[in-house]
């Protein structure tokens, strides 16, 4: 009976065996590759001995090649488990696959996995060229479960593309307070995809009342999804929207709506080497609106390097004429690509806009393209020696050819620099940066308004009188003839009397004083409640309520606008940036390489420093990764002070914190460590003095 049994046993064995083996057909799994091959795993097949992934390989023409590492791997619940056996494939050199349709087939064979074990990862070693299959099912059930995912992920995307155009128009926007949500899910999201790469989520709101850019963020969890809400001035508005590494790009959003971003990474493979636009979507309120956006991003911008070719001429004209013409090339590309009529009319009216922003940035561009020319044909920048051209006030009434005051611009995310283009204009026609010399150009072309007559015989006397008295009613007279020369200015080349520009313009000079998180006074409020749109004095309303919170809370930590590390990523930099300064007073200069007013700003302090550095004044210059490396190294070496270069995502902090919108800007600190201005232009030597009195 004994023999018996023991016989039952041994002829029992190899069907335990087997009902101990799986095997997973054409198991979904998210790739990361840098490979110029597709490469799919088709099988998994595990036994209490063995793994065996089953794959396939194919290129897209016949002299393709691939490599499988012979430290390849599997990561099996946090245990890494190297390979034993390849069939079909050699190890650690390059193949081709086979002539008949450029396909190979191979297994590779690593040790058995736990009973419990659900999901794998293949690693083809640990290099950094080397291809990942994420998240592999081994059981039918984590195989099923990914398979309903990766379902309902098709179903999604089958209902997103099916969305069909339904004829409307552009919706009328206008200004408006309130928020909008953008939600996101990241299919087949694992960090171990990024190998360390910075993954966040991030969006850049270009304030048209401010004139400010800000920055929101917010984190990715675990699985892959996030949830950002953002404050908006407008009923409609395109904002900038990043989730590093993956996307980048314009998308519309509104308020009281929410957009939901789905990127697809099981159908993506390599997030760096495939066009990420086909697995990409756009769900929610104007899901069919962006994902047209998605498609066709770059259709609604001007070439960039043909304008870059148009500025090399250095002529004004020229230039007009080349910009117009580029931009009726893209309209014309616009008109013959099937798109959702009001996605078309949206490139079509940024493209308008466009027009502004070239000719309005022409005279800095030029100055720019001049430079960059000389520096690659190997001159020195200290020997670069550029003359403008003139700019006609004909030139800049291009800005007549399109409504300024249209409330449609407000869905451009750059309306907030339709305003500030108008300051440029003035600043580019005028020809210098000498407050004076705008009114008497204005007085010498014939449009100036005779009540500036009085800044002029101001300004005058402080120019050639020595210690010239000023008085609080001096003051007063300039700053009202210089907001008024711009819009008299703004008039001229618009050929509007009134309206929503002047407006902004106007709500940007009372804003003014946010910049450095100071109070807007009451008075300036009611003057904002005259304007066109309640919304001017909700808005400073509402940022009062803000910086008066963080005062509070500033207060009941111990200090006020004195700086703690670890209190926030900004505060931590600004710490990093003082030290060693102690007992001094610091000024703080943020700019960069290609900034030209940053760069004259510093060389119009050069012949002071030294004086300031003797009254207790330490320079700190900070820069960011968008500065050119080797410009950077070349003017730090050759300025007195510290130098500082930081990642752009800290600058992009450090500039939130104080409200910066762009460059140059300043922080300076006092004696014991205390912020006492933010000023957002270079103010002059002048200026500084006189805050190291107030200081003291």
């Amino acid at each position: 009976m004994k023999r018996l049994m023991t016989a039952a046993m041994v002829a029992l064995m190899p069907l335990i065996s087997m009902g101990q083996k799986a095997t997973i057909e054409n198991p979904t799994w998210t790739k990361r590759s840098v490979h110029s091959a597709s490469i799919a795993i088709e099988k998994v097949e595990t036994t209490p001995k063995t793994t065996t992934l089953y794959f396939k390989c194919w290129h897209g023409y016949a002299e393709g090649t691939m490599r499988i590492a012979k430290d390849s791997y599997i990561l099996a619940d946090g245990k890494k488990l190297m390979l034993t056996k390849a069939d079909g494939v050699p190890l650690n050199s390059f193949f081709k696959s086979n002539a008949e349709g450029f396909t190979r087939t191979f297994s590779l064979t690593f040790p058995a996995v736990n009973k419990t074990t659900q999901y794998i990862d293949f690693i083809e070693s640990d290099c950094p060229t080397c291809f990942q299959f994420i998240g592999v099912p081994v059981t039918e059930a984590a195989d099923k479960k990914n398979k309903e995912i990766r379902k309902q992920a098709d179903d999604m995307v089958d209902r997103i593309t099916s969305m069909a155009d339904d004829g409307k128009p552009l919706e009328q926007n206008q200004l408006m307070l309130g928020t909008t949500t953008i939600k996101g899910k990241i299919i087949g999201f694992k960090k171990e995809l990024f190998d360390g790469a910075e993954v966040s989520v991030k969006s850049y709101i270009n304030n048209p009342l401010t004139r400010t850019q800000n920055t929101f963020a917010t984190d990715l969890k675990s699985d892959g999804t996030f949830e950002l809400v953002l404050p908006l001035t407008s009923k409609k508005e395109s904002v900038l929207f990043r989730v590093n590494p993956l996307y980048s790009g314009l998308i519309l959003v509104g308020i009281g709506e929410t957009e939901e971003f789905i990127v697809d990474l099981d159908r993506l493979g390599d997030y760096r080497y495939v066009n990420p636009n086909k697995y990409m979507y756009f769900d929610g309120a104007n899901a069919e609106f962006n994902n047209a956006l998605v498609r066709y991003e770059e259709i609604d911008q001007i070439d960039h390097d043909k304008e870059e070719e148009l500025m090399k001429s250095q002529d004004p004209e020229k230039f007009k004429n080349g910009i117009i013409a580029l931009t009726n090339e893209q309209k014309a590309k616009i008109d013959a690509t099937e798109m959702p009529e009001r996605v078309r009319q949206y490139m079509k009216h940024n493209l308008d806009l466009e027009v502004v922003r070239a000719l309005a940035r022409a005279p800095m561009d030029f100055q720019m393209s001049y430079i960059r020319e000389a520096m690659e044909s190997g001159t020195s920048p200290n020997e670069i020696e550029y003359k403008s051209p003139d700019f006609s006030l004909d030139y800049f009434k291009q800005y007549s050819k399109i409504d300024v005051n249209d409330p449609q611009n407000l869905y451009n995310n750059n309306i907030g620099e339709i305003n500030m283009y108008a300051r440029y204009s003035l600043d580019s026609y005028v020809g210098s940066r000498r407050v004076l010399e705008f009114f008497k150009k204005a007085k010498e072309d014939g449009w100036m308004n005779p009540e500036y007559e009085k800044a002029i015989e101001i300004l005058t006397n402080r120019e050639t009188t020595e210690n010239y008295p000023i008085s609080e009613e001096d003051n007063t007279t300039i700053d009202s003839s210089w907001t008024g020369i711009h819009t008299d200015f703004a008039r001229i080349i618009t050929g509007k009397e009134s309206g929503m520009l002047f407006d902004m313009m106007k709500c940007n000079d009372i804003c003014e004083t946010l910049r450095e998180k100071k109070l807007i006074p009451e008075s300036d409020i009611a003057e904002l409640e005259k304007l066109g749109s309640p919304v001017y004095a909700q808005f400073a309303r509402q940022e009062n309520a803000k910086i008066m919170a963080e005062k509070e809370a500033e207060r009941k930590r111990g200090g006020y606008y004195k700086h703690v590390e670890g209190e926030s990523v900004a505060d931590s930099i600004l710490v990093e940036l003082v030290k060693g300064h102690e007992g001094k007073a610091v000024y703080i200069d943020v700019w960069a390489t290609w900034c030209g007013p940053c760069r004259s700003a510093m060389q119009q302090l050069e012949p002071y420093i030294d004086g300031l550095i003797e009254k207790g004044v330490d320079f700190v210059y900070v820069t960011d990764d968008s500065s050119d490396e080797k410009e950077y190294k070349k003017i730090a070496a050759n300025s007195k002070g510290t130098h500082h270069k930081i990642s752009e995502a800290n600058m992009g902090m450090l500039k939130a914190k104080f409200g910066f919108g762009g460059i140059p800007a300043y922080i300076l600190i006092d004696r014991k460590g205390f912020v006492h201005e933010t000023p957002t232009w270079f103010m002059g030597p002048q200026w500084l003095e006189s805050k190291l009195k107030e200081m003291e």
